[in-house]
């Protein structure tokens, strides 16, 4: 998942991985099969710092994009501690949108 092109989007994988790990009540989220407090921390550690670029896969995104929606949601609700700040919000939104827009799309097929 790369960032924006002037650099002001932070990394959605860091971003997600992070506020599910360590800013929301792990009750408060559903997380996707095989993850766990484990997983997100190995998120972290994989997708190094916050301003760096990340490849994932599609199901990867897909994956990430599902607890992204939720921290949106949870955060619209005052429910994340410490608020997502305006570049982090506009990382997990960036991730939904784009996992959004692609399943809607379908597949890309070639002539």
């Amino acid at each position: 998942m790369s960032r924006s092109p002037g650099g002001f989007v932070s990394s959605p994988p860091h971003v997600i991985a992070s506020c599910a790990a360590r800013r929301v009540p792990p009750e408060s989220l559903t997380l996707p099969d095989g993850y766990d407090q484990e997983v997100l921390d190995q998120i972290i550690v994989a997708a190094g710092f916050i301003d760096q670029d990340v490849r994932v896969t599609g199901r990867q995104a897909e994956e990430l994009a599902q607890i992204g929606a939720q921290l949106l949601e949870l955060d619209d609700q005052g429910k994340v501690q410490h608020p997502l700040g305006h570049y982090e919000r506009q990382s997990v939104a960036h991730l939904v949108h784009v996992v959004s827009k692609s399943n809607r799309s379908g597949p890309a097929t070639r002539p």
